[in-house]
Formats: C-alpha cells, structure tokens, sequence
C-alpha cells in the first residue's frame, strides 16, 4: 500500500503537536530541569509548518521557568503566524526588563491582528523613547 507523501506529512506534524501537548500536561511530572534534554527530540517540532507545535513547546518551558528554551519556541510559532505566540513572547520580553524586543513582538502579533498583542503594544510603547520606537517600526515595514 502506497502512501501519500502529504498525508504522511500531516500525520507527523499532528503526532508532533500532540507530543507537545503530552509534555505540557505532563509537566508536573519532570522532576528537575534536567529532564529537559530527554525532551530534546520534540526540537524537531519546530518548524514554520508547525507553529502550534512551537507554541505548546514554548508553554511547557515557560512554565518551568525556562525563558531561555521558551523565547526560540514563542518566536518560530510568531513567524509562523499563530498570534499568541507572538503575545507570549512580548510577555517574555517585557517580563526580563527588554521593552524594545517586547515591544517589537507585539507589533508583530498587531500585524496578525491580535488584541492582546495590540493592547501590550500600546501598553510598553509608553515606556520606550522615540528611537527605540521608530527603530521598531523600520524592523516591521521590512516584514510587511
């Protein structure tokens, strides 16, 4: 019996969200950070095609407190359009004391027309100088 090469596709890419879901649900269970290099392989979830893969990927780092890990899922679910991962990472940003980053990921989830995204972005606006801004703005056009 011969498969279609899309069907296979699509099969890895859900079997690759649903292992995101498994270790965000089992989260509780890892018993140190350490257990995060025997979750290594889920890195292959990673890609623009799987962006809610990235995202729950991201949650389950965050969630341990691993902004480090979680910044890389957060930003491939926002390149990969999915609006809440571009949310999640301005929270990450703006959580580290980073306005001009924060600021920067919200916009993006603004162009995805994003509330959240939109409500951040006004919000670490009103911290940042006129530069710092304007520097984000000339970043956005060229994704535009």
């Amino acid at each position: 019996m011969r498969l279609n090469k899309k069907i296979l596709r699509s099969f890895a890419l859900g079997v690759c969200f649903g292992i995101g879901l498994y270790f965000l649900k089992a989260e509780d269970k890892l018993p140190d950070g350490s257990e995060l290099d025997k979750i290594g392989d889920l890195e292959s979830c990673n890609d623009r095609n799987n962006p809610k893969g990235c995202y729950n990927l991201g949650v389950f780092y965050y969630n341990l407190q691993n902004f480090e890990l979680a910044k890389p899922q957060f930003e491939r679910g926002c390149i990969g359009k999915l609006p809440r991962s571009c949310f999640q990472l301005s929270r990450v940003y703006q959580r580290e004391g980073n306005l001009k980053e924060a600021y920067y990921w919200a916009k993006r989830g603004e162009l995805l027309k994003d509330s959240q995204s939109m409500d951040l972005a006004i919000e670490v606006a009103t911290d940042l100088d006129e530069a710092a801004r304007k520097d984000v703005h000339r970043r956005i056009e060229l994704i535009k």
